[in-house]
């Protein structure tokens, strides 16, 4: 079964079905629907968990049923009503869960907090957050309570008071399906964050300018950018080259000047960009924008092109 097909399969599964399996257990804001044979007052009605976790069914009493499965459930309601009843056959499903949120934050369109109604995998919470950013970071952040299991991704880490766990994934590995991350199942209380992306500029007489994010863990070159920038504008004047760096501690900003044409013919090293860095290629026309007129409009990100630095 393909990719797609699989997502499509997933996202099919009713509440109901959902409940049935060994791991869901009901909480507050949860609505359950119950049934007793001979049990007038129990036919087919509604009745919601409350916030402290109790369920008040007629006949029956109050029940602590946080943390209980729908099959746990019956058999309590079972041998409560076995006190009026001969055979009550109580049966119990799930209708409606408002008790298992996920939290997506960061750089995605609609960052909320969404309900888990049945199994989803993390590209189908990512698509009901109304998917990514164009300038969104290439890895996605995953923290997990302990009390819901392990972790299962590489590197994946426990915190120091061993509360959680978290990990991260590569976005492109997600979104394309190339392993088992792409079937990775969100948990309840999961939260899941997207950072914004980390990026380089391309600035100038360059034929694509814009901002470029990086793959996860990606390093960049000034050749590698200039070709991301679909290279240079007839008019440009690579003499006179600049890298414009803003330090990580906040300190003065430093203007790197160097000779594009010399680093094309091989003459001189390549220079690795770092995060931010704006590569600007100016003109030999008098009247184009200069560095600081571009750093300006960078800060504003008003009207800067946004690429996938892989793409």
């Amino acid at each position: 079964m393909s990719f797609v097909l699989r997502m499509i399969a997933a996202a099919a599964m009713s509440v109901a079905a959902w409940a049935e399996s060994a791991d869901y257990r009901l909480g507050a804001g949860d609505t359950v629907t119950v049934q007793a044979r001979e049990v007038e007052e129990l036919v087919e009605k509604k009745y919601q968990i409350d916030a402290q976790g109790n369920l008040n069914l007629p006949v029956a009493g109050g029940l602590k049923v946080a943390g209980l499965t729908t099959q746990e459930l019956e058999r309590e309601v079972e041998r409560r009503l076995r006190e009026f009843y001969h055979r009550p056959a109580v049966t119990v499903v799930l209708t409606e869960t408002q008790n298992r949120p996920v939290s997506v934050l960061g750089w995605v369109n609609h960052p909320g907090v969404y309900q888990l109604t049945g199994p989803r995998t993390l590209v189908e919470i990512l698509s009901a957050a109304g998917g990514v950013r164009v300038d969104a970071g290439s890895a996605v952040h995953i923290t997990r309570r302990v009390d819901q299991g392990e972790l299962p991704l590489p590197g994946a880490t426990k915190d120091a008071g061993e509360k959680f766990h978290t990990g991260a994934v590569g976005l492109r590995d997600i979104l394309e399906g190339r392993n088992a991350v792409s079937s990775f199942q969100v948990k309840p209380h999961d939260v899941i964050t997207v950072p914004k992306g980390e990026m380089v500029y391309v600035m100038g007489d360059v034929n694509k300018p814009g901002g470029f994010v990086l793959d996860y863990h990606e390093k960049i070159t000034v050749l590698r950018a200039l070709a991301l920038s679909a290279g240079m504008q007839r008019t440009a004047a690579p003499k006179n080259a600049r890298i414009l760096r803003r330090p990580a501690n906040g300190g003065e900003k430093k203007e790197i000047v160097f000779d594009l044409r010399k680093v094309l013919d091989g003459k001189q090293p390549d220079v690795d960009l770092m995060t931010d860095d704006i590569l600007f290629v100016p003109s030999s026309l008098a009247k184009r924008a200069t560095l600081r007129t571009i750093e300006s409009v960078v800060q504003a990100g008003t009207g800067v092109a946004v690429w996938r630095g892989s793409r």
